[in-house]
């Protein structure tokens, strides 16, 4: 939530709360302890919590707890006491020794002062269990209890404990909840529609049978650490269960126990879910695994028998782009005229982010890639000339325009919804296929033709894994446009040769 320094405190609004440090991701609070030998002292205590709010809360207490034992030292020094049955012991003439008998109350003790350091003796003592700020606090309590017993022996036993009982505050009654109650509320207002909220049910009331809970039985009973360790337990040795859904099995644990905390804060905290493991994120490649097209399926993706490609040009271009370049979606289909340029009398793609709908993936992924003699051949620059002349467009102006939805924003679905369209028609819709795919192929062609890493890296915008990827891959254009015409898709010759004469007449 918050950086775990003690530096940084004003930085995220502590300014105004000069008493409170966040420190290895526990907040801890300053109080001014009693005076000693007449100087000030402060003590620093932790609160057990990372959550800003509930250290706020927890501050205040011990704030109050500490105004109430100050208060409670005053009272102690107010209350005299007198030495009763005095013997005077035979000396010198001069020279007289007292031996005290015995310790009695004085009679000059207000009774309103008796009774507050009877009411805040007991309190304090009571609140010492719950905040357990200074074991200073404790030994004073112990010295102070001379004068507790003082007060009881004047009194009383049974007038002391009447007046104990009449002044002491009493323990407000642990609340009862069952659990249902708690789901009920949880569910109630929870933003998710039935089926999800359906899931939340089934899945909480199922972790309540694990540990011999159900419903009715009372929320005391799961708000327990053992409970939730044995849960976690439950939640971890799961096999065949992947990570992303042991998180979200955790989130309803953690939202269930939070709303507890809702609706009783003084007895249910959301401490608990302090003891719930932390489980890494599934990576988003093992997620949803990118697989390449195989010879077969790109042979049948590019069959000029098939009228997709001839009715949709753009979609075709944008595919090829990924096929010879490795580019990404976004960057396939945001490419601007200004982006398709001759450097070094070497034909260019641009890949960057200079528009609001442009995405980079990361900082390699800014990148002038040759265009691909096949790309070339097949009349990709011839197309986007003709286009730029007819439609007197700017460098600005977007190759493909269906990429910006009217009202400005990025619209990847013109192309990505057509193409799969197609695709299922050609019963291609294995698990793993998706355009992503062309970047597949086109990595893997590279290596098969033998580029070496450092270069496939550069032209597809992959950061690298080492040093020496990411750090000694300067690579003129000259070396990667000869790098990337040494790689090719030989059994799609073919087709590309039909297409070149298709797209000729395309504009």
């Amino acid at each position: 939530m918050f950086d775990k320094c003690d530096a940084k405190c004003d930085a995220f609004g502590f300014r105004n709360i000069p008493h409170l440090w966040l420190r290895k991701n526990v907040f801890y609070c300053r109080i001014e302890l009693p005076k000693k030998d007449s100087k000030r002292r402060y003590g620093r205590y932790s609160l057990h919590t990372n959550n800003y709010y509930e250290a706020l809360t927890k501050m205040d207490g011990i704030k109050q707890f500490n105004i109430k034992f100050n208060r409670l030292c005053e009272l102690y020094s107010q209350i005299s006491v007198i030495r009763r049955n005095v013997e005077q012991i035979p000396g010198h003439a001069i020279m007289t020794f007292y031996v005290p008998d015995e310790l009695v109350l004085s009679p000059n003790n207000k009774p309103e002062t008796l009774i507050e350091f009877i009411e805040l003796f007991a309190e304090i003592k009571q609140g010492l269990e719950r905040y357990n700020v200074n074991k200073e606090v404790a030994n004073n309590l112990k010295t102070m209890e001379t004068k507790l017993n003082l007060i009881e022996k004047k009194l009383g036993p049974e007038a002391f404990a009447k007046l104990i009982q009449t002044n002491v505050p009493q323990v407000k009654e642990t609340p009862k909840h069952t659990l249902k109650e708690i789901l009920d509320i949880m569910l109630l207002r929870a933003n998710n529609k039935e089926d999800e909220k359906t899931r939340k049910r089934n899945f909480l009331s199922s972790v309540f049978d694990s540990v011999n809970l159900n419903l009715e039985s009372d929320y005391l009973d799961f708000y327990k650490p053992d409970i939730i360790s044995k849960i976690s337990e439950n939640i971890i040795n799961k096999t065949g269960v992947k990570n992303d859904n042991r998180r979200q099995k955790l989130r309803y644990i953690t939202e269930f126990v939070n709303c507890a905390c809702n609706v009783e804060p003084d007895f249910y905290k959301n401490n608990l879910i302090l003891n719930l493991p932390k489980i890494t994120k599934t990576k988003k490649s093992d997620r949803k695994p990118h697989l390449p097209y195989s010879e077969e399926q790109l042979k049948e993706i590019f069959d000029t028998k098939h009228k997709f490609f001839k009715d949709n040009p753009d979609v075709f271009w944008v595919c090829m782009i990924a096929l010879f370049t490795g580019a990404r979606l976004n960057a396939a289909t945001t490419l601007q005229y200004g982006d398709v340029f001759e450097k070094d009398k070497i034909k260019c793609l641009y890949f960057r982010s200079n528009h609001a709908i442009k995405h980079l993936k990361n900082d390699a992924s800014e990148r002038i890639v040759p265009i691909h003699k096949h790309l070339l051949d097949l009349g990709f620059w011839d197309y986007v000339e003709r286009r730029k002349k007819k439609l007197k467009a700017k460098d600005e102006d977007f190759i493909f325009p269906k990429c910006k939805t009217k009202s400005g924003e990025y619209n990847d679905r013109y192309m990505l919804r057509t193409l799969f369209v197609f695709l299922e028609k050609l019963g291609i819709k294995e698990k793993g296929l998706d355009f992503h795919s062309f970047r597949k192929n086109a990595s893997l062609a590279m290596q098969s033709a033998g580029l070496v890493t450092s270069c496939i890296n550069r032209i597809i915008g992959w950061e690298g894994t080492g040093t020496m990827e990411q750090s000694y891959s300067n690579y003129t254009l000259q070396q990667i446009n000869t790098e990337l015409n040494k790689f090719g898709y030989d059994y799609l010759q073919t087709e590309f040769d039909e297409w070149e004469k298709v797209m000729e007449k395309k504009d």
